[in-house]
């Protein structure tokens, strides 16, 4: 096959999550974050990753981890040069399980999705301002993953003193408790997070949650 002789198509074994017969999440988040600049070095427009999950069953060291990992990971792959598919099999993890994994993921493809298929919430980092351009819908299915996101770039924002801005122009709904969490958020960060673009109604929920979270303009805009 030309793309694995040329190095376009790189095939793994699960090994790749388990280095040194455990898993370490921080090592997998170094992995990507080092195949990103190896590709982009190589004059790559980005990476596309497929991942089957079903090693995460076994009896190893670590695995407990994976929701955790599953989180972390969107910081790496939310600035739109890389993207992902993780492969969950129905037949072998639970419905528990399938749930757990699917909350901290922006979408969720479900069985007898078509080629149209898109996520229910993309996230993409920005630089100007700092922080996140989000579309779609944000509700119980993708909650964690916002969250986590959130969580990282602030971090990230107070090393660097640098405020974050959440771009909500391309959202078209966000359910009540999603609101509330993000409401929340913006008052714990002391004036380090920001939001720009809310919708009318969008804007309504927020304030209902806390009136005093900040608002600027729908016509605001943040670049990638």
């Amino acid at each position: 096959m030309p793309p694995l002789h040329s190095g376009q198509l790189t095939v793994s074994t699960a090994e790749t999550y388990l280095a040194g017969d455990r898993f370490d999440p921080a090592a997998m988040l170094a992995h990507w974050t080092h195949e990103f600049a190896q590709a982009s070095r190589e004059g790559y427009a980005g990476v596309r990753a497929v991942g089957d999950m079903s090693w995460g069953l076994r009896p190893i060291a670590g695995a407990e981890r994976l929701k955790s990992y599953e989180e972390q990971v969107n910081r790496v792959f939310s600035d739109g040069f890389g993207m992902a598919v993780c492969l969950y099999d129905r037949r072998l993890f639970t419905g528990g399980q399938l749930n757990q994994f699917s909350s901290v993921h922006p979408g969720t493809m479900r069985p007898g999705a078509g080629s149209d298929w898109v996520p229910l919430l993309r996230m993409a980092r920005t630089t100007d301002p700092y922080g996140v351009r989000l579309a779609g819908e944000a509700d119980l299915s993708n909650r964690e993953s916002l969250q986590a996101l959130l969580r990282e770039l602030l971090e990230d924002g107070a090393r660097h003193d640098t405020p974050v801005v959440v771009d909500l122009t391309d959202v078209t709904f966000v359910d009540s408790t999603t609101a509330r969490a993000l409401a929340r958020a913006v008052a714990a960060a002391s004036g380090r997070l920001h939001v720009i673009g809310a919708s009318p109604g969008v804007a309504r929920l927020l304030r209902l949650h806390d009136s005093g979270v900040p608002l600027a303009s729908p016509h605001a805009r943040a670049s990638a």
